[in-house]
């Protein structure tokens, strides 16, 4: 639990710095490897699910596998809990998640021009034509979404199954954000990948929702309507779990989220979840990130009562 600790407070003061050997970039660089090597265009669809499927299976065994070995081969003592703390923390991103909203929210001050560029580097949809309130709405969306996904889920399983647990959960997460979509492409080759993301992060995304309740008291926000939102309009989402953050969220703000929305030329007609009891404004962005850090906070300090107290041997 204390490696837990110092990397979740690392995280906040000093983000998650882009260099060549970041674990999670070397996970990339495995899948984009395997998918030039076995994601065949004359494959049929069938063969396609197989091999998919193999390589994901082979990825988390792998990448599990592999963290313990290292570990074990580090002399017990400093030097382990070093690289152990080192592992967890490359596997959060919510100082990261924090700072990119912040960036959109002041370069929206500056211009569309500027915003759009900034959102464009933190989500997948097409930026080049949103107005400022669809901006707005896509930026807190993905500190909802990313919060459960970047922040929970990898601090869960770093809770329970420790370091190797955190990074088998980045692999997951990471297969499913580079071929779990649902196109002509990766529709079945990703298709194994994207369940396996649904079923890691099942129990994270709901959890994240409770946060988001706890945190919206603390910080005086509509947490009447954000339950009701989260019973009304959770599974309205395609996602799986993505609904649950991101309902309470609209709820908290009392505003609506979700609404079409452009991938790569391609409309794409989602619900709207929320309450349009106003217009979402710039600043919402800033409220969204609160509700992200304290609600983080919470979970950690919960994971510690369960340390402290003895009750995580019940789980």
């Amino acid at each position: 639990m204390r490696n837990i600790i110092i990397a979740f407070l690392i995280d906040i003061l000093i983000g998650d710095p882009v260099y060549r050997l970041h674990p999670i970039r070397l996970m990339g660089d495995i899948i984009h490897l395997e998918e030039k090597c076995f994601l065949k265009e004359e494959l049929s669809d069938y063969n396609k699910y197989i091999r998919g499927t193999i390589i994901a299976i082979f990825n988390i065994v792998f990448v599990f596998g592999i963290t313990i070995g290292i570990i074990s081969l580090i002399p017990k003592g400093f030097f382990r809990e070093l690289f152990k703390i080192f592992l967890i923390y490359s596997s959060i991103s919510l100082g990261d998640l924090g700072k990119s909203a912040r960036k959109v929210r002041e370069a929206l001050d500056l211009g569309l021009v500027e915003a759009r560029h900034e959102l464009s580097m933190i989500v997948g949809r097409d930026t080049q034509n949103l107005n400022e309130e669809r901006i707005v709405k896509a930026t807190v969306e993905t500190v909802a979404e990313n919060t459960s996904d970047g922040v929970i889920s990898p601090l869960f399983y770093a809770f329970f199954l420790g370091a190797p647990g955190a990074m088998a959960m980045k692999m997951v997460n990471t297969m499913d954000s580079m071929i779990g979509y649902k196109n002509a492409k990766y529709l079945y080759y990703g298709k194994f990948a994207a369940i396996l993301d649904d079923a890691v992060n099942y129990l994270p995304a709901r959890i994240t929702a409770w946060m988001f309740l706890m945190a919206g008291d603390i910080l005086n926000l509509n947490v009447r309507n954000a339950r009701y939102v989260l019973h009304r309009d959770a599974k309205k989402h395609e996602s799986l779990n993505a609904g649950y953050p991101e309902s309470v969220m609209a709820g908290l703000l009392g505003v609506e989220l979700l609404g079409p929305a452009t991938y790569n030329g391609a409309v794409e007609n989602k619900p709207y979840i929320g309450n349009n009891f106003r217009r979402i404004a710039k600043d919402d962005i800033y409220t969204a990130n609160r509700v992200m850090y304290v609600a983080s906070a919470f979970f950690v300090l919960i994971c510690l009562f369960l340390e402290i107290s003895g009750l995580r041997r019940v789980f």
